[in-house]
Order: C-alpha cells, then structure tokens, then sequence
C-alpha cells in the first residue's frame, strides 16, 4: 500500500446492528425522513451501471472521486465486537477491507457501505470502541494512522447514513436490472412502472 497516512473506518455487519422499531409502512419518523433525504442528495449524481456488478461500480466511484480503491478481504472471522468492513483512507486512495468467511452478497453489502462512508464524507468518530489498528493490521506502523474509527454499533449517524446509502444502491441497482429494454422500457421509465 502506498503512504498509509490516513483516516481508518472500522464496520460491524449486521450482527450488531440493532433491530428497528416496527411500525406500519409510510410511518418513517422525521429523522428517519431527513436521513433519507440526505442519503439520495448523496446519490443524486451516482449512476448506477446496467447491468450492476460490484467490480464496475467500484470503478465508477473510483474514478469520479479520483482515487484508486482497493478491495482487501480479512481472512479471520470478526467476532460481534470487531470490524467485518474497513475503509482505510490513505493520502491519495482508499482500501477496503471484507471478511473473507461470509458470504459473497454480504461481503459485496460491506464493501457498499463503506463506499457508503466515502460518498458522504464521513470523518472519524471517537471513542475507538475497543478497536485497535495494530489488531487489525499487525505489519502497518501505527504514525502511519492520523485517525482511527472504532465502528461496531448502527446507532452512529455515520454508521446509519453509511448502511442506508448502500441499501439504496442496491434498490438502484435491483431496479436498474428490472427495467425493460428498448422504447418500451422508456415507456415504462416515463409511467414510473416498476416491474415486480
């Protein structure tokens, strides 16, 4: 990795995420609102490519923000108090981390999230929560780390925003790949038919 100063951002999966409220559809409350209106101004100006893979959309990002993104898998398992997703944010490109042993729609979630955490310009939080840089990386020289993020619970803003950017992206892209081809497609794209 080139010149590893720079912001590190740890992510728990789903494992620690807590469990929303249940409430009928349509009864968002108005944080949950704002959240979301802030999360599609955030994608406002994100295409998503057709057909969606993982690999191209990085591509994408990586060149709009101009800077190479590299994709790391862990190769332990995480337990419930530590990361399964790390963006590391050196001076001049990103790397993230996945847990190698879940599975691949989980991993291509993380990695989304953490795109999540660069497309909103999310900054390091303290406290550290337990985490530590050398646990995660053993061979990086902890001066090399400005800041570090100790991310393991969803009731984070960041985190929240993070996780409903990525969520979004794959409604995108699920959508995305449902739409007829051709003039009826654009028929369908002007009627605001989504087929199911």
């Amino acid at each position: 990795m080139s010149n590893l100063a720079g912001t590190v951002c740890y992510c728990r999966g789903f494992a620690a995420a807590r469990q929303p409220t249940q409430r009928p559809r349509g009864q968002n409350t108005l944080k949950e609102r704002h959240l979301l209106k802030r999360c599609r101004a955030v994608l406002v100006n994100v295409p998503i490519p057709r057909p969606f893979s993982i690999g191209s959309f990085i591509d994408q990002v990586a060149r709009s923000r101009r800077r190479r993104i590299h994709l790391h898998t862990a190769p332990h398992h995480a337990p419930a108090d530590k990361p399964c997703g790390v963006w590391l944010a050196t001076d001049e490109e990103d790397h993230i981390f996945v847990e190698e042993q879940t599975s691949r729609l989980h991993q291509e979630h993380i990695i989304l999230h953490e795109i999540g955490h660069m497309l909103g310009g999310h900054t390091v939080l303290a406290p550290r929560e337990n985490l530590d840089a050398q646990e995660l990386f053993p061979d990086l020289q902890p001066q090399l780390v400005r800041r570090l993020l100790g991310r393991v619970r969803y009731d984070d803003p960041q985190e929240e925003e993070a996780e409903l950017i990525a969520s979004l992206i794959l409604t995108s892209a699920e959508q995305a790949d449902a739409t007829t081809p051709g003039v009826l497609g654009g028929l369908e794209e002007k009627l605001g038919y989504r087929p199911r």
